[in-house]
């Protein structure tokens, strides 16, 4: 009876220590993610930058949609800046 204790209270040590580890990788991974969340934020933004500017070199047209998403992007920079803000 007493083994069985005692393998089931080792049992339970080495769980809790895989527990905390996966949530140590848990916690990682978060961190990973927002990392890259943001990163790809950054990365779409500069994509509709680069879009504006290749529009702004083209047609009226163009340029005035160009136009519009480049006041759409700063109001997006704006709002950034004013979370930051808070």
């Amino acid at each position: 009876m007493e083994s069985n204790v005692e393998r089931l209270l080792s049992h339970d040590r080495e769980l809790v220590k895989r527990v905390k580890a996966l949530e140590q990788e848990n916690q990682t991974l978060q961190q990973e993610l927002l990392q890259a969340k943001e990163g790809l934020a950054v990365s779409e933004e500069g994509r509709r930058i680069q879009s504006a500017a290749v529009a702004l070199g083209a047609t009226n047209t163009d340029s005035q949609e160009a136009k519009k998403l480049i006041s759409q992007v700063l109001r997006e920079i704006e709002a950034c800046i004013a979370l930051l803000q808070t």
